[in-house]
């Protein structure tokens, strides 16, 4: 059964492989670091490293930055 229906939050580890045995889905097999996205801040830090190793790194760490600040 799901989390939902136990009346917790769904892990989203726990959701993507109920999304597999329900139905298909597309992933995306990159090489590299292999982020846990089932742990506290795992999908941040996957999709953090995921933007600054791609064409946008600037803009990426210049908005950090910014956020930082204001902080």
């Amino acid at each position: 059964t799901l989390a939902a229906e136990r009346n917790r939050p769904i892990p989203l580890a726990e959701a993507l492989q109920e999304l597999a045995n329900r139905e298909r889905y597309l992933a995306c097999e990159v090489e590299g670091h292999r982020y846990n996205i089932g742990v506290k801040y795992g999908l941040l830090t996957t999709q953090l490293a995921l933007a600054l190793s791609g064409v946008d790194r600037d803009q990426v760490l210049s908005d950090m930055v910014e956020l930082l600040a204001t902080r």
